[in-house]
């Protein structure tokens, strides 16, 4: 998306709200994917703030990830990781508070399907890591992974031991190289 496109995509949004129309996760996310693959950041970033003071928090996790990997590629590993380490710590109360709830009444397929949520954001927070050679919050994040129980996948991995090997933290890379 260019600059133009991102510009038609706030106007409308900002029109849907104008017009008094209550604006729906669909049109949030479209703007900010619009944002996002326009490398526009931080409009990125306005769209995801809109959307929490609008009160739509369904799929937040997924604006998040897209808000997260658009701060990435502007270079902004800061912001991005900010983010994404507020849907680990999201999952993680979710988790906890949920446990016994959890266990009684969700099916196998449910359970997949959260941990399968919680990689991706868990992928996503290393990549910001791996961005800022950041080795000690991606070694942080691998031990929540690990007490979460949430499977660690090459993705997350590989993000990991290049933040190890950009702060060049060998014996660290080599250790996670191992797994």
């Amino acid at each position: 998306a260019d600059c133009s496109q991102t510009q038609q995509a706030m106007d409308l949004l900002s029109s849907v709200q104008s017009l008094r129309v209550q604006p729906n996760f669909q049109i949030f996310s479209a703007a900010a994917n619009v944002c996002a693959s326009g490398g526009r950041w931080a409009l990125a970033l306005g769209v995801l703030d809109t959307t929490a003071q609008a009160g739509i928090v369904v799929a937040n996790d997924v604006l998040s990830r897209t808000v997260a990997n658009a701060c990435q590629r502007g270079r902004r590993w800061d912001v991005a990781l900010g983010l994404t380490s507020s849907l680990v710590a999201t999952a993680e109360h979710r988790q906890q508070g949920e446990s016994s709830l959890w266990d009684a009444t969700s099916s196998r397929a449910d359970a997949r399907a959260e941990n399968h949520l919680a990689r991706r954001n868990f992928a996503t927070a290393l990549a910001a890591c791996a961005q800022g050679s950041q080795w000690t919050a991606a070694l942080d994040l691998l031990t929540t992974m690990r007490a979460q129980r949430t499977a660690l996948d090459d993705i997350g991995l590989n993000a990991a031991i290049d933040a190890c090997s950009k702060a060049a933290r060998w014996e660290e890379a080599s250790a996670l190289a191992t797994e």
